[in-house]
């Protein structure tokens, strides 16, 4: 093989080794920028995702704000009516208040509550106050009601009704606590209404006691009760027992002299 020969032959490997080469090359670098652009894609689909996130938390603020705004909006409106229609009620009925003042329905109406103070009152002293607004109707009222205080009759006939309750009371509480007493007597025993002959072994005299029921008792009168210490003592005792009494002073001896239902 002559030199030509070879060089040709030399060159045409060399040339073939430096397109395989060049091939190789390309195909890594094409392989380079395909695996770039597919990052720099998911890059931006990453940052597309974030941005719209963003984006949407931003709108849902500026949603929510306006909201909370034209909610406090009409938190204020509503207030704003509220007042206007109280406001608006306070003053018809104020005025229909000023309106009933004015009418014989409201003098009556006073009347009829200060003869009840008077009747609450009765005797004792009462001091009724009107308004500045109703002081044009204090004479009218007081020719109405009247000064009870000074009306003898009046107080003449409160005083009987008082006193009468008072009685219908005691008669009522005596009625409660009223015991029948049986017609049959036992001689020598002891029982309510009986009159007692004791002696006061204890003090070395006698006495007399009158067995009554508790709302009879009198002791000045010698009206015991036969609930009092003594009064329990003796009842059902027999003439010439000895009875003994528990008092806070000590014990008190009885001796039954004699025994009557009447005096």
């Amino acid at each position: 093989m002559t030199i030509d020969e070879k060089l040709s032959h030399f060159y045409d490997i060399t040339v073939e080794e430096a397109h395989a080469k060049a091939a190789a090359i390309l195909e890594e670098h094409r392989e380079t920028l395909e695996k770039m652009t597919e990052e720099r894609k998911a890059l931006s689909e990453e940052n597309a995702q974030a941005q719209i996130k963003a984006e949407t938390a931003n709108a849902r603020r500026e949603i929510n704000k306006a909201l909370s705004a034209e909610q406090l909006t009409i938190k204020r409106d509503w207030t704003k009516k509220q007042n206007e229609l109280k406001e608006k009620i306070f003053s018809e009925v104020k005025g229909l208040l000023e309106s009933y003042t004015k009418t014989p329905e409201y003098e009556d109406y006073l009347t009829d509550r200060i003869k009840e103070a008077l009747d609450f009152a009765e005797k004792d002293e009462l001091s009724i106050y009107l308004s500045p607004e109703d002081s044009s109707l204090a004479e009218k009222l007081q020719q109405k009601t009247g000064d009870l205080s000074e009306n003898a009759e009046y107080d003449a006939a409160k005083d009987e009704q008082r006193d009468m309750e008072a009685r219908i009371e005691e008669i009522e509480k005596i009625l409660k606590n009223a015991v029948v007493i049986d017609e049959k007597f036992e001689k020598g025993v002891i029982s309510l209404g009986c009159h007692v002959l004791l002696e006061d072994i204890t003090l070395g005299k006698e006495v007399t006691y009158h067995i009554v029921g508790s709302t009879e008792a009198n002791s000045l009168e010698g009206k015991i009760s036969n609930e009092s210490p003594v009064g329990k003592a003796l009842m059902g005792a027999h003439t010439g027992d000895v009875v003994d009494v528990e008092l806070p002073s000590g014990i008190m001896k009885y001796k039954v002299l004699e025994i009557q239902r009447n005096i």
